[in-house]
């Protein structure tokens, strides 16, 4: 039971710090067409 529930948190934390940097690289994403908008 025990291990059950370590496994089920670490499956939770990997998916929220994916989900994190999948938030980040859409931000810089955007900052970078902002910019080239910029530029251009």
């Amino acid at each position: 039971m025990k291990v059950m529930f370590m496994n089920v948190r670490e499956t939770i934390l990997n998916f929220s710090n994916d989900n994190i940097d999948l938030l980040k690289s859409n931000w810089t994403k955007r900052l970078k067409n902002r910019i080239l908008l910029l530029i251009y």
